[in-house]
């Protein structure tokens, strides 16, 4: 993030102490050169826009994953589901980082709309009530109906980015090699919001049992996850959703589609 003035004045609160502390400072003697100097400085960075009020970006709660190696792809030791696009298991360096601990919610995502940041996701064209953004009482699922542009830019403005698939997948699994983000047993709809677990996405966080490593929450099912990866012509989506078998919630398993595919079982959260 380039540091600028705007970064000192991040709410009106902290603007007007700034300028009444300039107000202050004027009242006090001084040469007239010096007191016309101030002034004009003040002006400038007014009218040049380096001091810009902007609403404040609503932050999420993240998690950090440790740097080192992991081994990426199938662990056949413990899944038998695995499909090519998940071989061979390999071992992976990533950089410490962190990430989103549950997927951007529409609350999250309304914010960046009201910033002029974001534009508007799908409103249900998939079917009454598919997607998320406008429905009533949904405000803490996951955001879908986004594609992977809007998924980029609502991260860019809250400072961050879409994770790599190593990133992701570590986030998800850990270093052990586990089928799941919760270990090798089987997927229950206690865990992970799959089919068969209801009829959309649920709010975001409420299958602690089904947490990774780490702490992330909903790494399986809810909806698949927009990541900074290439697929095939496309982008990268992991962690299955909730229209989807639970092969889907595996750690390793990969999906893509082309970046302007906007569907109910599609979302995105973020990493820094």
């Amino acid at each position: 993030m380039q540091a600028s003035a705007e970064a000192r004045f991040a709410d009106m609160t902290e603007f007007s102490q700034a300028l009444g502390g300039a107000r202050t400072m004027h009242a006090r003697p001084q040469a007239p050169k010096a007191r016309w100097f101030a002034v004009g400085v003040l002006f400038l960075a007014l009218v040049g826009g380096a001091l810009v009020w902007r609403a404040p970006v609503q932050r999420a709660e993240m998690v950090s994953v440790p740097g080192g190696s992991f081994r990426m792809g199938c662990n056949e030791r413990v899944d038998l589901e695995c499909f090519k696009n998940e071989k061979p298991a390999r071992d992976v360096e990533v950089a410490a980082f962190s990430i989103d601990k549950t997927e951007v919610t529409v609350s999250a995502y309304q914010n960046c709309v009201n910033a002029g940041r974001c534009s508007e996701p799908g409103t249900g064209i998939f079917g009454a009530g598919s997607c998320n953004w406008g429905a009533p009482v949904r405000e803490q699922h996951p955001i879908n109906c986004v594609d992977w542009h809007q998924a980029l830019a609502y991260c860019e403005w809250a400072g961050k980015r879409l994770p790599t698939e190593a990133e992701w997948e570590k986030a998800a699994r850990g270093t052990d090699g586990r089928k799941y983000p919760w270990g090798n047993g089987a997927p229950s709809c206690d865990k992970a919001i799959f089919s068969g677990c209801g009829s959309g996405t649920q709010a975001v966080g409420g299958r602690s049992s089904g947490a990774s490593p780490y702490g992330a929450l909903d790494m399986s099912g809810n909806v698949y996850e927009w990541t900074a990866g290439e697929y095939a012509e496309g982008r990268s989506l992991r962690g299955g959703s909730w229209h989807y078998d639970p092969g889907g919630a595996r750690a390793s398993y990969r999906a893509g589609v082309v970046p302007g595919t906007r569907y109910p079982g599609i979302g995105f959260r973020c990493a820094q």
